[in-house]
Parts: C-alpha cells; sequence; structure tokens
C-alpha cells in the first residue's frame, strides 16, 4: 500500500535550528522588551494593580486563521488570553514603568508572500514587539523585526 509522505518527518522541527540561530539576532533589537515579555508570557508578570497614566506596548502578530493546509488559530487565541489577562491585572511593568498590551492580530491567510507584507505593515504602523507563529515564517519574523529594529517573539 501507497503511504503519503510529508516534506517532512516532523514539521514542527523543520526549522528548529534556524530559530536558535535568529533568537541570537534577535536579542539585540530590543533585548529588554524581549526578555520582559517573554516573562510575562511564561508566569503572568503584572503589577497586580491599576497603573495611572500605563503606556501602551504595541504587540503585533501574523497568523494563518485561513487558508491550508495548517491553521494558528491557537496561537492567536493563547496570544490574545494573554493580552486581556495581563491588562486585567495591572499590565507590564519595566523599570517602574507600566505598559498596557494592544495586541494586534492579521491573516495571512496561509500565504508567506502575503504573510512578509502584513508584518511588515504591522512595524510601520508601530509595533514595538512582533510575535511569532510556528517555524515556517520564522525567517520572515527575523528579516523585518532586525531591518525595523523591533524585538520579536
Amino acid at each position: 500500500s501507497a503511504r503519503l509522505r510529508q516534506p517532512y518527518a516532523h514539521p514542527h522541527n523543520m526549522a528548529a535550528p534556524t530559530l536558535r540561530r535568529r533568537t541570537r539576532e534577535w536579542l539585540p533589537h530590543g533585548g529588554v522588551w524581549a526578555c520582559a515579555l517573554w516573562l510575562a508570557l511564561v508566569v503572568g508578570l503584572g503589577s497586580g494593580s491599576l497603573c495611572k497614566n500605563a503606556r501602551t506596548i504595541r504587540v503585533g502578530t501574523v497568523q494563518s486563521l485561513s487558508g491550508e493546509p495548517f491553521n494558528t488559530w491557537h496561537l492567536t487565541r493563547a496570544y490574545t488570553f494573554w493580552a486581556e489577562h495581563t491588562n486585567q491585572h495591572g499590565g507590564i511593568t519595566v523599570n517602574g514603568t507600566c505598559y498596557r498590551v494592544a495586541l494586534q492580530v492579521r491573516d495571512d491567510g496561509n500565504n508567506i508572500t502575503r504573510r512578509r507584507f502584513l508584518l511588515r505593515e504591522l512595524a510601520e504602523q508601530g509595533a514595538h514587539v512582533l510575535f511569532g507563529g510556528h517555524t515556517s515564517g520564522v525567517d520572515e519574523l527575523a528579516s523585518v523585526a532586525a531591518a525595523y529594529r523591533l524585538a520579536a517573539l
């Protein structure tokens, strides 16, 4: 019997070396933001109280919400939950300054060319940080983050 073969034995691992290399490149481009956001994502750091005169940090992400063969709606739900939870618990405090999260989500329709365009659009519209999806868009995320000197996770 003929078996259908996937182009990659483990699609979720296909860009692991690229991700490690790109992570080293991202940190100089907003390492403080990257570290603060990573901690906030992992352990939910917030000030615990409402901040007066809170600033806004704009976080942009491009996900594949439509199109085939993959769909990353679960990441969008996780990012949305994180942003709402963080804001409800006082935002992110960095060096004594409180920040609220404004999440902007774009759908690339599973089109890599459209993803690149939308990442650039988010950067030009004032995003401070770009959140990635799965492995297929790592190179685009890294190149846009480097070109606009943004932190990327």
